[in-house]
């Protein structure tokens, strides 16, 4: 009961999900060692995370001795997985898995990447740093290489700002549908063997076994793999947010509530045109969680 009373104060004090590792000595029972890992949320509005655990469970390769599942009246759902021969480092390592499924959206645009990996196509981290990509893809593709005649007009209309204003939004409108987080998903979907390569190149960069630079090894498999050319552009640009990654807690031990990208504003608007950007930002901060 203190165990469950610990888990339960932590999630009502953060109101967020949390994870702690206990001794199993801690417990009473017929085996008193390795360790219990315990989970609890609050956000459970349509979702119980059994499949998240099973997963992570698979995705580690653990198999718990005992499994307990507790509801409360105040919606707070708590998990205990008792592992009597599992090493630190292995439940670590599962309990960092569970809370990186908190993270990823299993409703709207991102079930693609949740069901992928559910099904094991791709791992936890890849799905989650694909979701924080695709948000960095939408907002800065180059829509307006397909609109070349917009920046002309744009140039002409300097000394009036209305009709620029004026311009920016039909801009915006008619580029509204040139592209959708919808398409990225379903190319990527199409081509999961390339999201595991973009996310073996931002690990390298962001542990530091790499320096920042576009990968032109990556950038010669995407012309290899996608006939279209809008499709290799739209991948191309994964490989530009890696380029451009100066700092990230993604791999902070200890999952964050939120994790967040310091990007080089000088990589990623790179030959965009001043009329859209006309002044390069001291920097450029991708934050996505809660």
């Amino acid at each position: 009961k203190e165990h469950y009373q610990i888990v339960m104060e932590d999630v009502v004090a953060s109101r967020r999900a949390v994870v702690r590792i206990v001794p199993g000595i801690q417990y009473p029972g017929p085996y008193p060692g390795g360790f219990v890992v315990q989970f609890g949320t609050p956000e459970t509005v349509g979702r119980h995370y059994f499949t998240e655990i099973c997963q992570a469970l698979r995705f580690c390769g653990l198999i718990p001795r005992r499994f307990y599942l507790e509801t409360f009246m105040n919606g707070v759902i708590t998990y205990a997985l008792f592992f009597p021969w599992a090493k630190e480092d292995e439940v670590n390592r599962l309990g960092r898995t569970i809370m990186v499924s908190t993270h990823l959206n299993f409703t709207g645009k991102e079930d693609i990447i949740y069901k992928s990996v559910m099904q094991a196509k791709i791992s936890f981290e890849v799905g989650l740093y694909v979701s924080a990509a695709v948000k960095f893809v939408y907002m800065f593709f180059p829509k307006e290489q397909y609109a070349p005649e917009y920046t002309h007009v744009h140039g002409v209309l300097q000394n009036d700002p209305g009709a620029q204003r004026k311009l920016e939004a039909l801009y915006r409108l008619c580029m509204r549908d040139l592209l959708s987080t919808q398409r990225i998903f379903d190319l990527l979907r199409r081509q999961l063997d390339l999201a595991v390569r973009f996310f073996e190149d931002f690990q390298a960069i962001a542990l530091g076994r790499a320096p920042p630079r576009f990968n032109s090894d990556l950038a010669a498999a995407i012309e290899k793999a996608c006939p279209e050319q809008q499709d290799r552009q739209i991948l191309k640009m994964f490989l530009t947010f890696n380029e451009s990654i100066l700092l990230t807690n993604f791999f902070k031990a200890g999952t964050p509530s939120a994790f967040a990208f310091r990007l080089d504003p000088r990589v990623v608007l790179k030959g965009r045109p001043t009329s859209l950007y006309p002044e390069i930002p001291f920097g450029i901060y991708l934050v996505t969680g809660r």
